[in-house]
């Protein structure tokens, strides 16, 4: 039926002034092989390329809001005092392990104060952050672009500032286990190569 179909179809014009042979090769093999190719790269496009690359920006932008939030400032303003701002050395790196020790061993750190513990607990938060970017780069999850844009010069001073010294600080076996996992401690090989200079 469809080949009959096919041969009732009025003639393509030749508006090419191709020779017969050329002609008559591309109209019954080439296109009949084109055309659903066409049809799928299509398909994949609509269905797939343009919603995925609408649902990483989305991702990307509620990231951005999330960062600035009221409540993630104040914990970024919190955290880089504490730790940042502080000029004496001795002092920060004493601060340093003692956030470390919270960290790696909740049960031994009962000395700690609740100004300290909620310093300790949004230092986390902030680091975490930047560890879960690092996933969602590393699934393709997320836009790369708007977060080098949006997020990148916050990423690299708090990895230079913070996470790099209290990684360097820690301690920390290569490979340690579920209670000693903490995954702000870990590498970020995809912000570091997307925010790369």
């Amino acid at each position: 039926m469809l080949a009959q179909m096919i041969n009732m179809a009025p003639e393509i014009p030749n508006i090419f002034g191709l020779s017969p042979a050329v002609y008559y090769s591309l109209r019954d093999l080439v296109i009949p092989f084109l055309a659903p190719l066409l049809a799928l790269c299509s398909a994949y496009i609509f269905f797939y390329h343009l919603p995925n690359r609408q649902r990483t920006r989305q991702l990307a932008l509620e990231l951005f809001r999330t960062f600035m939030s009221e409540e993630m400032r104040q914990s970024r303003s919190d955290v880089w005092f504490y730790f940042v701002a502080e000029p004496d050395a001795a002092e920060k790196e004493k601060r340093w392990k003692a956030f470390i020790e919270y960290a790696t061993q909740p049960l031994a750190s009962a000395g700690i104060t609740p100004t300290q513990l909620t310093t300790f607990q949004r230092t986390a938060h902030v680091l975490e952050f930047f560890a879960l970017i690092e996933l969602c780069l590393r699934d393709k999850s997320v836009d790369p672009h708007m977060i080098r844009e949006a997020l990148g010069y916050y990423y690299i001073w708090w990895k230079d500032e913070l996470q790099k010294p209290l990684v360097q600080n820690s301690g920390l076996p290569q490979q340690p286990s579920m209670k000693t996992h903490m995954i702000w401690a870990q590498k970020f090989p995809h912000l570091d190569a997307l925010c790369a200079d």
